[in-house]
């Protein structure tokens, strides 16, 4: 199955905030962190895994720090903070909700060095 090199993603709900990742981390919308979905793909990225998600011309850096349910029929690929999501839709972070979130379809999703900053990425 692999990591895609694009694909749809949406944001973590208000319930898993202060929750713990599968990697330990404490779940926070204002972290540039995502789950990867679906269990198929589990082994195949391994948690702390960086990646650099573009989507219409923005990009942003964030790191695997969960595993998201589903099974291959599942259509979205990773569950992001809300932060990740506001910095790539230009939405402010304080304008979205569990009910104003949106499915984005990421144009490219490619694996970076493991010191890569998170955040933003300037152009």
């Amino acid at each position: 199955m692999g990591l895609p090199v694009s694909g749809l993603a949406s944001t973590y709900s208000d319930f898993f905030i202060n929750k713990m990742t599968a990697s330990g981390d404490i779940y926070t919308h204002a972290g540039f962190t995502a789950a990867l979905l679906p269990r198929e793909r589990w082994r195949e990225v391994p948690l702390g895994t960086k990646l650099k998600l573009t989507y219409q011309g923005r990009s942003v850096i964030v790191k695997v720090n969960d595993r998201g349910a589903g099974d291959g029929s599942m259509a979205r690929v990773l569950d992001l903070s809300r932060a990740a999501y506001a910095s790539l839709t230009g939405i402010p972070l304080s304008a979205i909700t569990d009910k104003t979130a949106g499915i984005i379809n990421l144009q490219s999703i490619v694996i970076v060095p493991p010191n890569s900053a998170l955040g933003p990425v300037s152009k």
